[in-house]
């Protein structure tokens, strides 16, 4: 079965997609996202699927221009990175920022 946005890197799960190179100047000048997903196999198929969804609607939202201003966009995609990691910490207890996450993981 293929899953679409997965990527398996020596065993690890990854969230993997593209970045529409219009869109990529709001990402500094980044071609994908990557978002390590957890080993449980349930949780990563929500996983990705939450992650799909996201940068669905993340995409459509900046391609019409609803997204705010460049240096907005960058602050949202920087924090939407942080609460994915934080999110991750919980499913797995394995802290990769434990002092950033101390705020979401009380």
């Amino acid at each position: 079965m293929k899953l679409k946005y997965y990527f398996n890197n020596n065993g690890q799960h990854y969230f993997q997609r593209s970045i529409p190179r219009a869109l990529q100047r709001f990402y500094g000048d980044k071609k994908i996202v990557r978002h390590k997903l957890p080993s449980v196999h349930s949780q990563m198929l929500l996983e990705m699927n939450r992650l799909a969804h996201h940068y669905d609607q993340h995409f459509k939202a900046l391609k019409s221009g609803e997204g705010g201003t460049p240096s907005q966009i960058q602050e949202q995609a920087v924090a939407y990175s942080l609460v994915t990691a934080c999110f991750q910490v919980r499913l797995t207890r394995q802290p990769r920022f434990p002092m950033a996450c101390t705020s979401f993981l009380t």
